[in-house]
């Protein structure tokens, strides 16, 4: 069985892709996990104060993963309870610059696929 995927779907899913090897390879630069850096990049986005459960809306993450994810950081000094290390909101920073202007992309082609499927 063949299926065809629409071109704009086709382009979502190598940009989406792009952005995950990007963010993979930044994991394993800093000898973390992906769902590590995850966890580091939800938190550079939401903030002091963010809950676990911020944290698993933000990500798509299980709070089981969240929490084994947050213990192994803090243990091994990634990581306070209290707050992210300044190096790492800049690491997370330029990790989100990378892929934003291939999500300002991504919003184009939904918009132009949701208008293409109203006009039928």
């Amino acid at each position: 069985m063949t299926t065809k995927l629409h071109p704009g779907m086709k382009e979502f899913n190598s940009i989406f892709k792009k952005c995950n090897h990007i963010y993979h390879e930044i994991a394993l630069k800093l000898n973390l996990s992906d769902s590590g850096f995850d966890v580091l990049y939800a938190l550079c986005s939401l903030g002091d104060g963010c809950l676990q459960r911020d944290i698993c809306e933000f990500t798509l993450l299980s709070k089981q993963t969240i929490h084994s994810s947050v213990k192994k950081l803090v243990n091994e000094g990634y990581l306070s309870l209290d707050r992210v290390s300044p190096a790492l909101q800049e690491i997370c920073r330029r990790s989100a610059q990378t892929c934003r202007r291939d999500i300002y992309g991504l919003k184009s082609i939904f918009y132009r696929f949701k208008k293409r499927r109203s006009l039928r």
